[in-house]
């Protein structure tokens, strides 16, 4: 019964967090802007599928995206098979990698707007891309669950940092007037990197193994954050 009462508790868990999504409500000032304005909703005179946006600089952003979502969970379905039959850590050694991981990225994020005051959402968000590489990398290199907790603490920081820096850095280049259509790109891009980059890890498990996959994921993590650096 141990796992069903971890799964159980993950269920109680997401259902609480919806109901208090649920709870959130927009402050009456920006329902009143939002109705006044009639750019904020869906036009009458503009197209279903908003392919102009794709035209404009907005593209290559997404482009960008697409490749950092794509990398980011090539690691998804090699991380468990790996910790499991290559390095043989035990649930316990896993739980205590996984605390590491989300201490260290609740800390981080504590970090996250004074770095975006000094350095700028665009500068957080390619640095924090780029050592984002290291989480996969270090796991590869692991021989025992001694550079997987190293992972586990530096990948936790960073991604405290890359994760508030994607959504700021987004927000930062979409139109206020425009943010429904622009969103919707960018969600279309963000479920295709989804299964791209879950099916592409599992391939590389057949066709090189499992710890050569995370080196090449890492190395395609840090590819997408010089394409942050070229179109973000």
């Amino acid at each position: 019964m141990n796992y069903q009462i971890v799964f159980g508790i993950g269920a109680v868990g997401a259902a609480m967090s919806t109901f208090h999504l649920g709870r959130i409500h927009p402050p009456p000032a920006a329902v009143a802007a939002a109705t006044s304005n009639p750019q904020t909703g869906l036009s009458n005179h503009k197209p279903l599928i908003r392919a102009d946006l794709l035209r404009s600089s907005f593209g290559p952003l997404l482009l960008a995206y697409f490749c950092f979502y794509a990398s980011q969970h090539i690691p998804v379905p090699l991380n468990p098979l790996f910790r499991v039959q290559v390095l043989h850590l035990s649930d316990g050694e896993i739980g205590i990698g996984n605390t590491m991981f989300y201490a260290t990225m609740t800390a981080a994020s504590m970090l996250l707007p004074r770095l975006t005051a000094r350095y700028g959402h665009r500068k957080v968000l390619i640095v924090g891309s780029m050592f984002y590489s290291a989480y996969p990398l270090l796991t590869g290199l692991a021989q025992d669950s001694t550079l997987f907790w190293a992972a586990s603490l530096s990948g936790g920081v960073v991604w405290g940092l890359t994760n508030g820096g994607l959504l700021n850095r987004l927000m930062e280049r979409v139109p206020a007037n425009d943010r429904p259509a622009h969103m919707a790109w960018h969600n279309v891009v963000f479920n295709l990197g989804i299964l791209g980059g879950s099916l592409l890890g599992a391939a590389l498990s057949h066709w090189v193994g499992l710890r050569y996959g995370l080196l090449i994921a890492a190395i395609l993590r840090f590819a997408s954050g010089l394409a942050f650096l070229l179109w973000a």
